[in-house]
């Protein structure tokens, strides 16, 4: 979904009642004339210019209706739009003049039918270097397929925007490229010789045509690079969209009130399926307030509701119910910056700006980077148990979903019918919206406590989904639509989960759940550990997940895993430690098809390592248990030196002794409440992965006397076993580092 200012609207004498009667003898031609709309002359979006959008153009030019149309680039209404409306309804070409101002709005939004155009006038500055190989550096959200976009500069040839026109930049290859794990890229297309010239230029974007879910896309920067990578288009040419200044399309009452029981009642289409079942409030929340806190522009509701079968004017009347909403909208919170971001001082903003994440200039190059969060100053003070390495504010390498991949693109009750309206999914939701009262902390640790319903979502879910779920080798995973609606139930489920949070001010409650030792903030939920589609039973590689590519689902799962960590640390028992960290040093680490490291993770493992660590909410002593497996993975030396990885595993060895080193064999023992302890450590995980893991970490360097602790401690707790000859293991190095040591 996409933003639009709103042009002015001018009457006489632009419009005379002469010149309308003139076009009115034209009215009755226009019929049998109409032409199918590739253009912005279909004012009403039914893919059809004829006399209904000449009727629009003349209304708006009046003031009888709002100005959307701005086809002379003058910013009003007037008699030259309506003979260019007229024109293309007569057959003719939709002529569209660009604005020929050089402050560029930012951002660029393309959206509705295919053929869909916007773009900006631009001046190069005289004495520019126009010679060598020129290119055209974009930054563009919600670029998803290869046929989707295409690009002209000034008169030149439209050029698609694909893997064969331009470079992507930084990591987005690595998570997929193009429909990858990147919702916004950043890329550069290099440009014919002559394309750009000294003054005045212009660049145009085109929707090419949807496919099947997108209705349009967002250019959020762009410059003209020289042959040296230098910016043509200074930096003072570019302002940014003001979402405080937005306002309704309509101000009547009367539409408003119609776009609320549009939103609420209106019967949808969805292309490629046909009349839904859903409406506009089952897919987001159920007054329409993410919209509106996540700053969706006029232009992209009504694109929206149109690409939904809904009419321009219901799309703004639409728009105009969401701008009318009394509900937060922080100016940081944008289509295009992920939910929940983390980044440094996060939580000095209120509570109600949570959501709106840090933004994606947040997301670091690389995964390295973080070290210097989770070791601020090089130190791992903060890592004992006893501390707090937040996840709110430690900035990551990758971007989490953006708010469009948080919603579900088949909503249950059109995937499953009344078996999801009459589940008990569905019927605990209904129960939570019905009992729960807007800060009302009480009420809210009834229902989201130990002993309320709130935890039994993810049983629900499950009770829900397991009857629907075949096993991985059945053929239905081959079937885009039947894994779309699979997945849809979590993001369903996350979606109504952060409706809740918001609708009655939850997220600032959090203590009132678990105890003032809990962070201020979070959710109860564990469903967004439950959202992703690894642990969801989908397998990969998926049709309909994205790209379609391995890459995508782990870095979705990933995402999903992080949101978990971020929102809610494992309060509650949330998160599955031993499954949840296996994911950075195994599945998004290696690409399974060359057997390489993909992507370095140490800095994302030591964050959940520590997290795992501080969060010792599992009482089955499982929290090391990926650790003392790590040295042999290459993950830890992708990215970073030797030194840094000696001294991540030194730090964290540290803290883990300060804890679990301090125990008598009766307090270990009593962690296993689950399940009897067991003598033989080969029997039993944690034992079984020390074993493994003394050796190789001597073999590397890992400081020699932490070692010895760890095995004088280990011999207290298994003292039938030989630790002393387990640490001492003959070690050797093979294929990509790894670390394969002879232990007994």
């Amino acid at each position: 979904m996409l933003a639009h200012h709103t042009p002015t609207r001018l009457t006489s004498p632009y419009l005379t009642w002469s010149s309308i009667q003139r076009l009115i003898l034209l009215l009755a031609l226009i019929p049998t004339l109409a032409a199918q709309s590739t253009n912005q002359c279909d004012l009403n979006g039914d893919n059809v210019v004829n006399v209904a959008d000449v009727q629009i153009a003349i209304n708006e030019t009046l003031g009888l209706a709002a100005c959307t149309m701005n086809l002379d680039a003058t910013g009003t209404c007037d008699i030259t739009d309506v003979q260019r409306v007229i024109a293309a309804a007569l057959g003719g070409t939709c002529v569209v003049t660009p604005s020929t101002s050089t402050n560029i709005t930012l951002p660029i939004e393309v959206a509705g039918p295919a053929g869909s155009i916007n773009g900006a006038t631009f001046n190069i500055p005289s004495g520019s270097n126009l010679s060598g190989t020129m290119s055209l550096s974009m930054q563009i959200h919600n670029l998803k397929y290869p046929t989707q976009v295409s690009v002209q500069v000034n008169n030149g040839s439209w050029i698609p925007i694909n893997s064969s026109t331009v470079t992507l930049l930084g990591q987005a290859n690595t998570f997929g490229g193009i429909g990858g794990g990147f919702s916004t890229l950043s890329m550069t297309m290099n440009l014919p010789s002559g394309s750009i010239t000294t003054g005045s230029n212009t660049v145009t974007f085109r929707f090419n045509g949807s496919d099947g879910i997108s209705s349009g896309f967002r250019v959020l920067n762009l410059n003209v690079l020289d042959t040296n990578g230098n910016q043509l288009i200074p930096q003072s040419s570019f302002t940014w969209d003001d979402p405080s200044t937005w306002q309704p399309p309509l101000n009547d009452p009367t539409d408003i009130a119609a776009g609320q029981t549009l939103w609420r009642t209106a019967s949808l289409s969805s292309p490629g399926f046909g009349a839904i079942k859903a409406t506009c409030g089952m897919c987001h929340a159920q007054d329409g307030r993410d919209l509106k806190y996540f700053n969706y522009s006029n232009l992209s509701i009504q694109a929206r509701s149109m690409f939904h079968g809904l009419t321009s004017q219901q799309g703004n009347q639409i728009a105009s119910y969401i701008r009318s909403l009394n509900t937060p909208a922080p100016a940081s919170a944008r289509p295009w910056n992920p939910p929940y971001q983390p980044g440094p001082g996060l939580d000095s903003a209120p509570v109600s700006e949570w959501s709106a994440g840090a933004g994606l200039s947040a997301v670091l190059a690389q995964d390295s980077d973080m070290l210097a969060y989770v070791m601020p100053n090089n130190s791992t003070a903060n890592w004992s148990q006893s501390s707090y390495l937040n996840p709110r504010e430690t900035p990551i390498s990758f971007p989490l979903p953006d708010w469009n991949r948080w919603l579900p693109l088949i909503h249950p009750v059109d995937a499953f019918g009344s078996t999801f309206t009459n589940s008990s999914l569905n019927q605990l939701y209904l129960s939570l919206s019905s009992q729960l009262q807007p800060g009302n902390a009480s009420i809210y640790a009834n229902l989201g406590g130990s002993e309320g319903s709130w935890i039994y979502w993810l049983n629900y879910r499950a009770d829900l989904m397991g009857p629907l779920t075949p096993p991985v080798t059945d053929s239905s995973w081959n079937n885009p639509t039947f894994v779309q609606q699979i997945y849809s139930v979590n993001l369903w489920s996350v979606v109504k989960n952060w409706e809740l949070n918001q609708q009655f001010e939850l997220e600032g409650l959090n203590q009132s759940i678990f105890g003032s030792s809990a962070p201020a903030r979070g959710w109860t939920s564990n469903m967004p550990f439950r959202a992703g589609p690894g642990i969801s039973g989908i397998p990969r590689p998926s049709p309909g997940l994205g790209n379609g590519s391995i890459v995508f689902h782990i870095w979705n799962s990933v995402s999903w895993y992080e949101l978990q960590l971020i929102l809610n640390n494992g309060y509650g028992g949330s998160i599955d430690w031993p499954y949840f960290l296996g994911y950075p040093t195994n599945d998004l680490t290696w690409d399974a098809q060359t057997s390489t490291p993909r992507v370095g993770t140490a800095g994302l493992l030591t964050l959940w390592l520590v997290s795992a660590l501080q969060q010792d909410t599992m009482n089955d002593a499982q929290t090391p248990e990926q650790f003392v497996s790590f040295p042999s993975q290459a993950s830890w030396s992708t990215e970073i030196s030797n030194t840094q990885k000696l001294q991540i595993m030194n730090g964290y060895l540290t803290a883990w002794l300060g804890y679990y080193g301090a125990m008598t064999s009766a307090q270990f023992q009593a962690l296993q409440l689950a399940q009897p302890f067991n003598t033989d450590p080969h029997q039993v995980q944690f034992g079984s992965d020390l074993i493994y893991a003394l050796p190789q970490m001597r073999f590397v360097g890992v400081n020699s006397t932490l070692l010895s602790q760890a095995a004088t401690w280990a011999a207290k707790i298994w003292p039938s076993y030989n630790w002393t000859s387990a640490l001492n293991a003959t070690c050797t190095v093979g294929n990509l580092s790894q670390v394969t040591c002879n232990t007994p």
